[in-house]
C-alpha cells in the first residue's frame, strides 16, 4: 500500500512560526490537517538573531500538533527568506544514448546534478534548481517529455541562490529543534506556486508583494518564471506601532483596530469614536479620522518606497500586482496601492479549507513546489513516520518494537555536510 502523503511544512517569519500538516490524497490540491501558529521574537529583518528562542518556538508549534494527532513529525519542508536571492539561468544537453532512445527520469536527473555542480561564489547558497523547458531535438514544451524519443535533450533550469549565511541560519535553527529539512525553497517561488503566479505571469507580467511584520519582499514574475526579487525593511508591525505610540495604547489593541476599524479614504471616515479606554483614571477616545491619519502617514511611505523600488516595471509594460502575507488582508490597501502604483492590484486569499488566510500562502506554496518536484525527483519521503501514524489511526494491540521504526537519519543532512559549509 503506498504511504500516505502526508507532509509538514515550516514558515519562519518575524512575527510568529506557522507550521502546516497537510495530506495530498488522490488530488493535486492539499487537504489542510492542522494549521498551528506560535509568536516567535527571534528574527529581525530576515535574519535570525536568537537561535534559542526561535528553536523554542519551532518546537512549541511541533508540540501542539504532535500532541494532536498523536504521531511524531519528523521532517519538514522549510521557506527559505529572499535575501540575496539570485536567479541563474542554465541551459544544459543531454545526448539519449538509450537503445530505444526514450528519456528517462535519470536523463532529466543528470541535467539538474549538472546544475547544481556549476556552483556558486563562496556567499550564496544554491537552494533550488528547477526545471521550466525542454528541447526535444529543438523541439521545445514546457511538459515533462519522459518516455518521448529523442537523440538530444536540453533542459532549461532556473537556479535559485541565496545568502549562505542567512540559509544556514534558518537550517540550524530546524535542526536545533530535532528536525530533518525534506526540501528548501525560497519563499517568492514558494508563494508563486500558491497563488498560480507562474502560470498566469506567461500573458501577463506578476509583482508578488509578501508583506510581512518586519519586511516586505517583491518578487518580479514574467514569462512563467520568477525573474526577480527584493526585499524592503517595512512591514505591518511598522503600522502597528505608529498607532501604538500615537495613542499610548497596546501593540496588540493597535493590530485589532487597524484590522478592523481602519478605512485608507478620506471621504469613508467620520468622527464616530471606535476605541474608548481609560489611563490613571483620565479617559481618552479615538474616532475613524485620528486612526486614518496615523494609518495614512505610514501606508504613503511604504507604496512611495514601492514605488521607487519597481521604477519602470510599473510604467514600461503591462503589470498586475498581488498582495499577500500578514499584511495582504489590510482592508483597503489594494484599492490604495492601485491608485498610488497606477496599476491592477489585487489580494490573493488562499481557497484551501482551514488555511483561508493570506499569511498562509508561503506554507501552501511549498506543499506544491515539493509535489511538482517529486515528478521528476520520485523522493518518496514524508514528514512522520507512517508506521506509526497508521497505529495512531487504527490502534494495534500489541506494538511490538516500536523503536524500530523510527527514522535514523535525523540530522544527516547537516552533520553530513557541517564542515563543508562553514565559511
Amino acid at each position: 500500500m503506498k504511504p500516505k502523503q502526508i507532509y509538514a511544512a515550516l514558515d519562519i517569519g518575524s512575527y510568529d512560526i506557522k507550521l502546516i500538516v497537510g495530506e495530498f490524497h488522490n488530488t493535486r490540491r492539499v487537504n489542510v490537517i492542522r494549521v498551528e501558529r506560535v509568536q516567535c521574537s527571534g528574527i529581525q529583518n530576515c535574519h535570525i538573531v536568537d537561535k534559542d528562542e526561535v528553536s523554542k518556538a519551532i518546537m512549541q508549534a511541533l508540540k501542539n500538533v504532535n500532541d494532536l494527532l498523536q504521531v511524531q513529525i519528523e521532517r519538514v519542508l522549510l521557506s527559505i527568506p529572499a535575501v540575496g536571492l539570485e536567479q541563474i539561468s542554465k541551459r544544459i544537453a543531454i545526448p539519449i544514448r538509450h537503445e530505444d532512445r526514450k528519456i528517462t527520469l535519470n536523463d532529466l536527473q543528470e541535467a539538474i546534478q549538472s546544475v547544481y555542480r556549476s556552483g556558486v561564489p563562496s556567499y550564496k547558497l544554491m537552494i533550488n534548481v528547477v526545471p521550466v523547458k525542454y528541447f526535444v531535438d529543438g523541439l521545445a514544451t514546457r511538459r515533462l517529455p519522459v518516455g518521448e524519443t529523442c537523440d538530444r535533450l536540453e533542459v532549461v533550469c532556473d537556479a535559485f541562490c541565496v545568502d549562505k549565511r542567512v540559509a544556514l541560519e534558518y537550517c540550524s535553527v530546524v535542526e536545533k529543534a530535532g528536525l530533518e529539512i525534506l526540501d528548501i525553497y525560497v519563499q517568492p517561488y514558494a508563494d508563486a506556486k500558491e497563488a498560480n503566479i507562474l502560470e498566469q505571469s506567461v500573458d501577463c507580467n506578476y509583482i508578488f508583494m509578501n508583506i510581512g511584520h518586519e519586511t516586505t519582499t517583491l518578487s518580479y514574475f514574467m514569462k512563467g518564471r520568477l525573474a526577480d526579487s527584493v526585499s524592503l525593511n517595512w512591514g505591518v508591525g511598522i503600522v502597528d506601532y505608529k498607532i501604538s505610540q500615537s495613542f499610548n495604547i497596546s501593540i496588540e489593541t493597535a493590530n485589532r483596530l487597524k484590522q478592523y476599524n481602519a478605512h485608507l479614504f478620506p471621504d469613508r471616515v467620520s468622527d464616530k469614536p471606535i476605541y474608548i479606554w481609560s489611563t490613571q483614571g483620565v479617559n481618552y477616545s479615538m474616532n475613524e479620522k485620528q486612526l486614518f491619519e496615523v494609518l495614512t502617514s505610514a501606508l504613503e511611505e511604504f507604496l512611495f518606497k514601492v514605488t521607487e523600488t519597481l521604477g519602470d516595471a510599473l510604467t514600461n509594460q503591462k503589470v498586475k500586482v498581488v498582495l499577500g502575507g500578514g499584511g495582504g488582508e489590510f482592508y483597503e490597501l489594494a484599492e490604495l496601492a492601485s491608485n498610488r502604483l497606477g496599476c491592477e492590484v489585487v489580494t490573493y486569499i488562499p481557497e484551501t479549507m482551514g488555511a483561508r488566510s493570506s499569511s498562509l500562502i508561503t506554507c501552501l506554496g511549498l506543499f506544491y513546489a515539493f509535489n511538482d518536484a517529486c515528478e521528476y525527483t520520485l523522493n518518496d519521503a514524508i514528514s512522520i513516520d507512517s508506521f506509526k501514524f497508521a497505529e495512531s489511526v487504527v490502534p494495534s494491540k500489541t506494538r511490538e518494537h516500536e523503536e524500530g521504526f523510527t527514522s535514523r537519519l535525523k540530522g544527516l543532512l547537516f552533520n553530513e555536510n557541517r564542515d563543508r559549509n562553514k565559511e
